[in-house]
């Protein structure tokens, strides 16, 4: 698994590195393929992996292709894939790096928070191996009515993280900080344990969760005591969030 997963970041970057010059030959096997009919994991992870440098190419062409194919009927996996992509742009995210994986922070995120330098010595904790393969992460405002607290998109490698408005109370921040680093985990988790329906599976989101714990009392030896309501806190989000999706 993790040899392919470099052998796709290697064609992405060759891909990239030729310019526009390979921007008739994409569009061209992009043309090809009907994103209504695609069912299979690979030809989803094809297209994914051709609109992704498609958009790093070029932003436009990438829009036209985006704008012309979320128009028409495709499956809700190729939907989500192909609206990750789009809704990078630079003008909108600061961006850095940790190691092979770009970091794209929210332009509307209070800088103060320094976001991108929590989650870069979050992902310090992590084993490299686990981290082979994902492509960016995304760090994005809590929004009024948060549906999650982060997602891992399998299709393209790509995981984004909700960083939580900030509390009134000291105490207060520091737990939401631990969610979100526990949120972090938990999503390196699906990668790590090659998810493919990332949030559906019951089962997968245990073992997950297993993972990101793990990783926690890596990052925080002494702070067993905050695990109990962490966990509490992490059971209460996840059945709060199914009810709401019942009664939607």
């Amino acid at each position: 698994m993790q040899d392919d997963m470099r052998r796709r970041l290697v064609a992405h970057k060759n891909l990239v590195g030729f310019g526009n010059a390979v921007l008739p030959a994409i569009e061209h096997e992009l043309a090809r393929i009907d994103l209504g009919k695609v069912s299979h994991h690979e030809i989803t992870t094809l297209v994914a992996g051709l609109a992704t440098a498609l958009h790093d190419i070029n932003e436009d062409a990438s829009r036209r292709y985006m704008s012309a194919s979320l128009a028409r009927p495709i499956t809700p996996l190729m939907r989500a894939a192909l609206r990750s992509i789009v809704r990078f742009t630079m003008d909108d995210w600061r961006r850095s790096s940790v190691g092979g994986i770009i970091v794209l922070e929210h332009g509307k995120l209070d800088s103060r928070f320094e976001a991108s330098r929590h989650v870069g010595r979050w992902l310090a904790n992590v084993p490299e191996a686990d981290l082979v393969g994902i492509s960016r992460i995304y760090i994005i405002p809590e929004p009024p009515e948060p549906e999650f607290a982060g997602t891992y998109l399998q299709a393209v490698s790509v995981i984004e993280i909700v960083w939580r408005r900030p509390s009134e109370h000291r105490i207060g921040n520091v737990v939401r900080r631990f969610m979100i680093e526990k949120t972090l985990y938990h999503e390196v988790g699906h990668h790590a344990l090659q998810h493919v329906e990332s949030g559906q599976d019951p089962d997968q989101e245990r073992q997950a969760d297993r993972y990101a714990w793990k990783m926690m009392r890596k990052a925080h030896p002494n702070l067993s005591m905050l695990t109990l309501p962490l966990r509490f806190l992490g059971a209460f989000q996840r059945r709060k969030n199914a009810k709401d999706l019942e009664t939607a």
